[in-house]
């Protein structure tokens, strides 16, 4: 929570964790860079800009099909999870 103003990064579009076709859990992390959206700063963070370094922690359960397949797809909300996302970051301002 930022009390002088707020800015976007994104991180949807990286890996998910390999899911177990045998349970439908999954669990893993994933350290990866991503760009503060050029333009979302807002406040103090006016004209932001940079990267972080971001480490993403999963864990949950996704639905079974009646296949008996796991729904894999990429829209499917699991049926119970957690996510933890913790990262430092290089800034400038405009």
């Amino acid at each position: 929570m930022l009390s002088k103003g707020s800015f976007e990064i994104r991180f949807a579009k990286l890996a998910s964790p390999p899911v177990d076709p045998s349970t439908c859990s999954f669990a893993g992390s994933l350290t990866a860079s991503t760009p503060i959206v050029k333009g979302s700063g807002t406040g103090a963070y006016a004209g932001i800009s940079g990267t972080f370094k971001v480490t993403i922690t999963e864990a949950g359960v996704r639905h079974k099909l009646q296949s008996g397949k796991c729904n894999d797809s990429q829209n499917a909300m699991p049926v119970a999870g957690v996510s933890w996302v913790t990262g430092s970051a290089t800034v400038s301002y405009e």
